[in-house]
């Protein structure tokens, strides 16, 4: 029985897949290609199990304790019995008789509650995490590459983890960023979902091109300081970091927030007011541009973070 037991949870164990990772190559002659990844979706949850445990502590119990006491001399009644023989047989009688009782102390067990600390084996109900295994999910990805994708040696693992769908990709010349878009998107049924992914290849440098130009000062108005625009093809996402020192030698270093950036064709202007009042006067300054980690870039591992700074004079 012990062995039937074991071959069964071997075979749960077994039979069960948790996750699926697929990797496949990417090339214009596969594109196109649609990719089947399955897993068992898990639902987790918490159950309790009572245990014996052995544990030190202090409660009440009613225990027997000789008490005594000193009584003073009194008269005590109490009942008494005799018996007398008959033809009839023995005639028995009670009577309450009182008589002097000389005083003194007398002692008698008696039950009385006292705070006993002791180990004791007591029943404790302990959280346990467990899961179980609800439906099975099969995903359809499919796999379209742009027009102008470049020939090379570029891999892309597809990952299904508890029914979420994540993408990775390696390029092993390192000289493009790997983005993707959603094209579409059904998970109308539960344990299905189709997908359909573009992927483009952007050569290196032209993802970068945000982080490889020094913003150019143009000029300085109220709390207000325009730089000339940096090209930013692909839309990378970027943050804006800014410091600025006034006369007296006072830092104020803060992010810039997205709502103080105003942009036009040929500028853009930061609003410095969140972070200086009007009497702080600054001198000089420097303005940091740092790229951001991009949900689209599949070999984001590839691309760590950059920046490039510009120092300038008010």
């Amino acid at each position: 029985m012990r062995l039937l037991r074991w071959l069964l949870c071997s075979l749960f164990i077994i039979s069960s897949v948790f996750a699926d990772v697929k990797t496949i190559e990417l090339s214009r002659s596969r594109s196109g290609q649609t990719v089947e990844l399955e897993e068992d979706f898990l639902q987790y949850y918490t159950s309790y199990e009572s245990r014996t445990v052995n544990e030190y502590g202090c409660l009440p119990e009613q225990v027997v304790r000789p008490v005594c006491r000193t009584l003073p001399p009194r008269n005590q009644c109490g009942p008494r019995s005799w018996c007398h023989p008959s033809p009839y047989g023995p005639i028995c009688q009670t009577r309450v008789i009182c008589g002097p009782v000389a005083g003194g102390s007398y002692c008698e067990n008696l039950p009385v509650v006292e705070n006993i600390c002791r180990n004791r084996l007591v029943n404790r109900n302990y959280p346990v995490q467990r899961s179980r295994v609800l439906y099975t999910t099969t995903a359809f990805v499919e796999v379209r590459l742009d027009d102008n994708f470049p020939e090379g040696d570029f891999e892309m693992s597809l990952d299904l983890t508890q029914d979420v769908l994540s993408y990775y990709g390696t390029d092993f010349g390192s000289e493009y960023a790997l983005l993707f878009s959603k094209e579409s998107s059904n998970r109308d049924r539960e344990g299905e979902i189709f997908e359909e992914i573009n992927v483009t290849a952007i050569h290196a440098i032209d993802y970068l091109a945000p982080v490889t130009q020094i913003p150019d000062f143009r000029n300085h108005f109220g709390n207000r300081i325009e730089f000339k625009n940096i090209s930013n093809p692909y839309n990378a996402p970027l943050r804006f970091e800014l410091s600025l020192v006034n006369r007296y030698g006072h830092l104020l270093m803060r992010e810039v927030p997205e709502s103080f950036i105003f942009r036009d064709a040929d500028n853009f202007v930061i609003d410095y007011s969140f972070m200086a009042n009007s009497y702080f006067y600054p001198i000089r300054g420097t303005l940091t541009i740092k790229l951001q980690k991009d949900a689209r870039l599949l070999n984001s591992d590839q691309f760590l973070t950059k920046q490039i700074s510009s120092d300038f004079l008010l």
